[in-house]
C-alpha cells in the first residue's frame, strides 16, 4: 500500500472532505494562538536570554557572537522548541478531528483543542526530546561541515571565493555537500521512523520515549510507503502553492492594466488583489496542515495503529457538531460582505504606504559599482556625473596608517593579492590594479584613499564613510575624525559601521556628526540605540518600521536595492535613502515620483507591479494617459 494505492488516496480525500471546515477553523484558531500568545512569549524568553548574556545585543555582528556562545545555543533551542510545540499542538488537534472522522465520530471544534489541551504535557515533551536527538545527530556533521569551510575558504576574504570560485571553493562545496548528504542519510530515516509518535502518545497513550521507540518499530516494515506518501505530500503542496499563487497574480495581470486611469476602481481593484494574495497564502498554509494530519493519522491507522480511544477521549467526543454553522446562509453573506470591507480596508492601506513626500535620496554603493569597479574613482566618478546625492565607501587602515577604501579584508578578489589591508602599506599599494577584474577599461584604477574620494565628492555629493575593521583597526575612528576635519566636509559626510561599539564611539569623539548603524537583523528595539540613521536591510524597512524611526528622530536608509519594484516601493514606505549599486536607475524612479499626489504614485506602482516595468511610464509623462 502506498500513496498511490487508490483505496488509501480514496481514504484520504474522503476524510479531507468530510473534515476540511473543522480542520480549517482549527489552524486558524491555533495561528491566532500564536500571534496573540506564542510570538510575544517567545520574544520574551529571548529577551531573558538576552539579560542572562550581559550584551547589547542590537545588530548582525552582536547577534552572531550572541548565538556562537552558550547562552546563544540554549536559546535558539528553547525558542525553536517553543515555535515547534505550537504546531505540534495544533497537529494534534488537527488529527484528534480526523482520527476522530475514522470512527465516525464528528470532532467538533473545541472538543479537538480540549483533548490537544489533555495532552500538551507529553505533546511538548515529544517535541523537546525529538529536538534534542536531532541536534545530537546534527552537531558532528555541521561540526565538520565548519571545519571543511574552515581548511578550505577562509584563506582569503570570503567575497573572493564566492566571486571567483577558485578550485578550494568547489572542493569545499563538494565537501560540504558529501557531509550535508551523509546527514540526510542519517538524519531523514530517523525522522520518517518518527511519523507514527505523535498518534502514539495522543491516541495510544503512550510517553514520549515508549512513542518513538513504537513509531520506530512500526514504521520498519513501511518505509517505502511512509516515503512515498510525505514526498507525495510535499510536491502536491509545491502545485497547489505554485498554481494558486500563479492564479492570483494572473488575475492581477488580467484585472489592473484595464483600470490605469480609473483612480477609484483601481484602488478598488489593487485591495481586492491584495486580499487575494493573503486569502491565497493562508488557503495554502491550511491546506497544506489539513492534509499532512489526514495523511498522518491514516498512515497511523493502517498500518498497525489501534482505532480504540483512550481513557479520556470523552472530552473530544460527545460535544455538539458546530461545524454546520459554516454553511448557513447568514454567515455566508456576511463573510462576503467582510470580504468586501477588507478589500476597501487594504486599498486604504496601500494607499497610506504611498502617501509619504517624494524626497527620498539616493546613494551610490560603493560608487555606480554595477557599471565600474567598486570603491574605486572610477565608481566614485560615475555616480557623481550620475546625479547621485551621496556616495557609500568602505575605509580601512594600512599598517602605515592611511585610511584607504577598502571593502574586503584581503586584495584577492580585486586585485589578485593575498596581501592583508592592515599588512599593507601604499607603497605596497602604488601598482596593485584593482580594476581589471572587472574589466580591461579599468587598468589604470588603484587604491583610493578617503582623502581623495572627499576632495572629488566636495561640493557635488555627500559621502557615507562605512568603517572596517576586521579586528585589526588601530585609529579608524580617530583617523576618520581628523582627515574629514582637515578638509573641512564635517557637513558633507556621515559615517556608520556594522559594529555597534565602532557607532557608539565616533558619537564619543563627535557628538554632533551624523552616525548609522548598519544591520540586515536586530533582536531588539533599534530606535532605542545611539545611532542617528539606521541603514537595514529592505526586509526590515516597513512602512510601520521607518515612521517608528521617524518618531525616534532617526533617518532609515535601505540597501541594496536595484530593481525599479523595491526602488519605488522603499519610497513609498518613507525611508530616507536608498542604497543602490545603480543610481541611475533610482534616481529616474525618484524623477517618475516627483510632482505625483499619492494616488498617481500608487498608480506608478501598479505600472511597475501589473504592466511590466517603469519604462511603460516615462519620465514626465501623464499616468492617466495609460488606461
Amino acid at each position: 500500500m502506498s500513496i498511490l494505492d487508490s483505496k488509501f488516496v480514496g481514504e484520504v480525500l474522503g476524510s479531507l472532505r468530510r473534515t476540511w471546515p473543522r480542520l480549517a477553523l482549527t489552524a486558524v484558531l491555533y495561528k491566532i494562538l500564536g500571534f496573540v500568545l506564542l510570538a510575544p512569549l517567545s520574544a520574551a524568553v529571548l529577551r531573558g536570554f538576552l539579560w542572562l548574556s550581559g550584551r547589547d545585543v542590537v545588530a548582525d555582528e552582536q547577534i552572531v557572537a550572541f548565538f556562537l556562545g552558550p547562552l546563544g545555543w540554549a536559546a535558539l533551542v528553547v525558542v525553536g522548541a517553543m515555535l515547534l510545540s505550537i504546531l505540534a499542538m495544533e497537529q494534534a488537534a488537527l488529527m484528534t478531528i480526523v482520527f476522530g472522522d475514522a470512527r465516525d465520530e464528528q470532532i467538533d471544534v473545541p472538543g479537538a483543542l480540549r483533548f490537544a489541551i489533555g495532552r500538551v504535557v507529553p505533546t511538548l515533551k515529544l517535541t523537546g526530546t525529538m529536538i534534542v536527538r536531532s541536534i545530537l545527530v546534527a552537531a558532528p556533521f555541521l561540526a565538520a561541515a565548519v571545519g571543511v569551510a574552515m581548511w578550505k575558504i577562509t584563506e582569503y576574504d570570503i567575497n573572493f571565493y564566492l566571486t571567483e570560485k577558485p578550485p578550494e571553493f568547489w572542493v569545499a562545496l563538494v565537501l560540504v555537500g558529501i557531509i550535508i548528504l551523509a546527514l540526510a542519510a542519517i538524519l531523514i530515516p530517523i525522522l520518517l521512523s518518527w511519523a507514527y509518535a505523535l498518534p502514539l502518545v495522543l491516541f495510544a497513550n503512550l510517553d514520549p520515549g515508549a512513542a518513538l521507540k513504537r513509531s520506530k518499530e512500526m514504521s520498519k516494515a513501511r518505509k517505502r510507503t511512509i516515503v512515498i506518501t510525505l514526498v507525495g505530500w510535499g510536491l502536491a503542496s509545491m502545485v497547489v502553492s505554485t498554481v494558486l499563487l500563479g492564479l492570483t497574480s494572473g488575475i492581477g495581470k488580467l484585472v489592473i492594466p484595464p483600470l490605469v486611469g480609473r483612480i477609484p476602481l483601481l484602488l478598488f481593484a489593487m485591495g481586492v488583489m491584495f486580499l487575494l494574495w493573503v486569502l491565497a497564502n493562508v488557503a495554502i498554509t491550511l491546506v497544506c496542515e489539513a492534509a499532512f494530519a489526514v495523511l498522518i493519522v491514516q498512515l497511523y491507522l493502517t498500518g498497525g495503529g489501534s482505532p480504540e480511544v483512550p481513557s479520556d477521549w470523552a472530552r473530544a467526543s460527545e460535544q455538539p457538531d458546530l461545524s454546520k454553522r459554516v454553511y448557513n446562509r447568514r454567515v455566508l453573506t456576511w463573510g462576503v460582505v467582510g470580504a468586501l470591507v477588507a478589500a476597501v480596508v487594504f486599498a486604504g492601506v496601500l494607499l497610506y504606504n504611498v502617501a509619504g513626500e517624494n524626497d527620498t535620496l539616493v546613494t551610490a554603493h560603493r560608487g555606480s559599482s554595477a557599471a565600474a569597479p567598486e570603491n574605486t574613482m572610477a565608481a566614485i566618478q560615475l555616480a557623481l556625473d550620475e546625479g547621485a546625492h551621496w556616495v557609500e565607501i568602505d575605509v580601512q587602515e594600512t599598517a602605515d596608517g592611511e585610511v584607504v577604501v577598502m571593502h574586503d579584508s584581503d586584495f584577492k578578489k580585486i586585485g589578485g593579492s593575498s596581501l592583508k589591508i592592515w599588512e599593507a602599506t601604499m607603497v605596497d599599494l602604488e601598482d596593485l590594479d584593482i580594476g581589471s577584474w572587472f574589466g580591461p577599461e579599468f587598468s589604470a584604477e588603484r587604491v583610493a584613499t578617503l582623502v581623495e574620494v572627499l576632495e572629488a565628492s566636495r561640493g557635488k555629493a555627500g559621502v557615507n564613510i562605512e568603517l572596517k575593521s576586521y579586528g585589526h583597526g588601530v585609529r579608524l575612528e580617530e583617523r576618520v575624525v581628523e582627515i574629514v576635519e582637515e578638509l573641512g566636509m564635517e557637513s558633507e559626510v556621515v559615517v556608520m559601521s556594522l559594529k555597534y561599539e565602532a557607532v557608539q564611539k565616533m558619537h564619543e569623539l563627535r557628538p554632533d556628526w551624523t552616525v548609522g548603524l548598519l544591520t540586515t537583523v536586530s533582536l531588539t528595539d533599534l530606535t532605542t540605540t545611539d545611532a542617528d540613521f539606521l541603514a537595514v536591510n529592505s526586509s526590515l524597512a516597513t512602512r510601520s518600521f521607518v515612521r517608528s524611526a521617524h518618531k525616534a528622530g532617526k533617518q532609515v536608509h535601505t540597501w541594496t536595492i536595484n530593481d525599479p519594484v523595491g526602488m519605488s516601493a522603499m519610497m513609498s514606505r518613507g525611508v530616507d535613502n536608498i542604497i543602490t549599486d545603480v543610481p541611475a536607475l533610482a534616481l529616474e524612479i525618484r524623477d517618475l515620483r516627483a510632482g505625483m499626489d499619492p494616488v498617481e504614485r500608487l498608480l506608478l506602482t501598479a505600472a511597475i507591479l501589473f504592466i511590466g516595468d517603469s519604462d511603460k511610464l516615462p519620465r514626465g509623462a501623464d499616468p492617466n494617459e495609460y488606461s
